[in-house]
């Protein structure tokens, strides 16, 4: 395990999701803001569901806090923010964003997700957005927010849903039926590869989960009020072309089943209401 995180923390070391969308200089205002436009606008109706208004004066933490946008949003709207991450570029680029907002923060460090380093019952809030799903493990990180997060606390956690269009047609249909990658890579391998990784490199991060609705109330099972809302981010709203009765489904009817439910879907006009590559769980202690 210690290696799995060495290779993690190199890949999100190298690769902060942000700076990528940005020309401005590392670490001004308008650095922050325009990775803040960016992530706001794409994936718009998942954050108003986030509602970080909602959190005024709770004491909050985010796992895997990146360049420390959601962060300083939940710190605006005045939560007492802890925030943590894998890797120093993410903590330190965290730090300059509310020094350049001129926010306050409890504390920003670096803390496996694994092993949370903080009392019992100690938050009213604990947020994590697409960064539990690189844990294989991710049950016992699930333990380690039910532990520190006081009775009747609130938790919202973002993974990729395995129900998704992104999922099977790209994934499954795309690279392993018709490109057939999956008789020389397995299929973590390719969902990795197909979701976090940096080309023409070649590197992507060491492992990405993907979870139906069904698991993710398995998920969090011990916590109480759980919900799983589905968002569709902009960039994954079409439905494409593919020829069901031509391609042999044998090894993925899964898929098959998915491209059915999905015509069906379509016709009803409620598609984009169960395609959506977000799983958005909220549970409360």
């Amino acid at each position: 395990m210690d290696e799995f995180f060495a290779q993690m923390k190199d890949y999100w070391e190298n690769n902060l999701p942000g700076p990528q969308v940005t020309t401005a200089p590392e670490g001004t205002r308008e650095f922050f803001d325009q990775i803040a436009e960016h992530r706001y606008s794409v994936y718009k109706d998942l954050f108003d569901e986030v509602d970080f208004n909602s959190f005024k004066g709770k004491k909050l933490l985010e796992i895997g806090c990146g360049t420390g946008t959601d962060a300083v949003s939940f710190a605006k709207a005045g939560a007492r923010v802890t925030a943590i991450d894998l890797t120093e570029r993410a903590i330190r680029l965290t730090k300059k964003r509310f020094e350049v907002y001129g926010l306050k923060y409890d504390e920003i460090k670096i803390v496996n997700a694994l092993h949370l380093d903080f009392p019992d019952n100690i938050f009213d809030a604990v947020y994590s957005h697409g960064v539990l799903l690189c844990l294989p493990n991710i049950q016992d990180a699930i333990k380690e927010i039910y532990r520190v997060l006081k009775p009747g606390g609130i938790t919202k956690v973002m993974v990729y849903n395995k129900d998704s269009m992104f999922y099977h047609y790209w994934i499954i249909y795309q690279k392993c039926i018709r490109l057939k990658m999956d008789e020389k890579y397995d299929l973590n391998w390719i969902i990795a590869e197909s979701t976090e990784s940096t080309h023409p490199e070649g590197k992507h991060c060491p492992y990405i989960g993907v979870y139906t609705a069904k698991q993710c109330y398995e998920l969090f099972r011990n916590f109480k009020n759980v919900k799983v809302q589905n968002f569709v981010p902009l960039y994954t709203t079409t439905l494409p072309e593919y020829k069901i009765k031509e391609t042999d489904f044998s090894k993925y009817p899964d898929t098959y089943d998915f491209f059915i439910k999905c015509l069906k879907w379509e016709a009803e006009g409620t598609l984009t209401k169960n395609i959506g590559w977000f799983n958005l769980i909220t549970a409360y202690r």
